[in-house]
């Protein structure tokens, strides 16, 4: 599903007004990464969103579940910005963050947490 801006279950189908950058499912539910910072923005979308909070979560039905919290703003860096990477690390829910860190996911709320050692450089 990823590089298209559908994501279909089985009675819905949710048109995203950007590309579908990651997408990765756990239990029940459906975790997807909306790419934001491409230029391109498709037209007859059913679903915007804030583009700091580009990662959700949706349940087996189709129905929104939650969107990520916003990451903070980190000193040195002070701008925010959306999440670029979404995958599964031994069975947990992470996100890279375009100022650099990781975070676990609560996969029942989308609230965030730090990685230890996150920064890569």
């Amino acid at each position: 599903m990823a590089g298209t801006n559908k994501l279909e279950f089985k009675d819905k189908t949710i048109i995203f007004n950007r590309k579908i950058g990651n997408l990765e499912k756990l239990n029940d539910l459906t975790f997807v990464l909306i790419e934001t910072t491409s230029n391109l923005i498709f037209p007859y979308s059913n679903f915007e969103l804030d583009k700091y909070r580009n990662v959700l979560a949706f349940d087996a039905n189709g129905n929104l579940s939650w969107t990520i919290e916003e990451a903070p703003l980190v000193k040195g860096v002070d701008t925010a910005g959306p999440y670029s990477s979404l995958f599964l690390e031994n069975g947990k829910l992470c996100a890279y963050h375009t100022s650099g860190y990781y975070y676990f996911i609560d996969v029942d709320q989308g609230k965030i947490t730090p990685r230890e050692n996150t920064r890569p450089w």
